[in-house]
């Protein structure tokens, strides 16, 4: 087959396969070329073989005058007219439609990007046949049934999520999907503020929140860095410091950037009411 579309289209091989009928479809090889008589880049519909027939895309007006290949390297056909030129054609829809089409409810067609996350596989009676799977109709007769299946891609959700949810410093994970919902950091040497960091620590826990404790020691810049990158959406801290003059914690929202001062008795309230309205 020959499929002819104007030069700023592209062909939508979903159309192609329903109007041929066919399973399967793959584009003609080199040598299939070559004993044809066709070169890359400029192929036409003029002198070519008969055995090849020649399908053009709706979008084409087969009574204009156009410019295609004609069959020789480095040579193209300038006037030719479908309807005079081409003895026997079929006029179908071929083309891939694209932003700036006019849709049929008369609007201009809109393209946008998407992620394909999951499958949905409409199977018919294949595989139930090959198994001798039956079923009894209404009749007690044996019929073969329609079988379907569907799959969700739990890596390509994340991909997803991350892909629509993050900013420079890094991701920012949807409460859903959270790895967890809070990360906890202490900044602080003393062992009163390591006490009591382990305290608020099993507090959450305590309180099913889903919380990772940094206890690692660095300074703030680093543990503040990782935690962006982390993505977690919450972010709570012990500073000694501010601890000691204030007798409150600080809580950040990774998404808004937004930060609360809330005393330790407060917390774990707090806490499930920001992931109540995360959610």
């Amino acid at each position: 087959y020959l499929v002819l579309l104007l030069g700023d289209d592209e062909l939508n091989e979903v159309k192609l396969k329903n109007a041929l009928g066919a399973d399967h479809l793959m584009p003609a090889m080199d040598k299939t070329l070559e004993s044809h008589k066709l070169y890359k880049g400029f192929i036409g519909p003029i002198g070519i073989s008969e055995d090849i027939e020649i399908l053009v895309d709706e979008a084409v007006n087969l009574e204009a005058s156009y410019i295609a290949g004609a069959n020789k390297p480095d040579l193209h056909y300038e006037g030719l007219v479908l309807s005079r030129d081409v003895k026997k054609l079929k006029h179908i829809d071929l083309r891939l439609a694209k932003a700036g089409d006019i849709g049929p409810s008369g609007n201009e067609v809109e393209t946008t990007k998407g992620i394909e996350v999951g499958h949905i596989f409409q199977l018919g009676d294949k595989y139930s046949k090959a198994m001798n799977a039956t079923v009894l109709d209404q009749n007690g007769k044996h019929l073969h049934p329609l079988m379907g299946c569907y799959g969700i891609g739990i890596t390509r959700t994340m991909q997803a999520a991350i892909e629509q949810s993050h900013d420079e410093n890094g991701i920012i994970w949807p409460v859903a999907i959270a790895p967890y919902h809070v990360y906890f950091a202490v900044i602080g040497k003393s062992d009163e503020t390591k006490s009591l960091a382990n305290d608020i620590y099993e507090q959450l826990k305590q309180n099913n929140i889903e919380v990772v404790f940094d206890d690692r020691g660095m300074g703030p810049g680093p543990m503040f860095k990782d935690a962006d990158l982390l993505g977690l959406p919450i972010r709570v801290l012990l500073g000694e410091r501010d601890y000691n003059q204030s007798g409150e914690l600080e809580i950040k929202l990774r998404k808004s950037g937004e930060c609360i001062k809330v005393k330790k008795d407060e917390l774990v309230t707090k806490l499930e009411e920001l992931i109540g309205n995360l959610s």
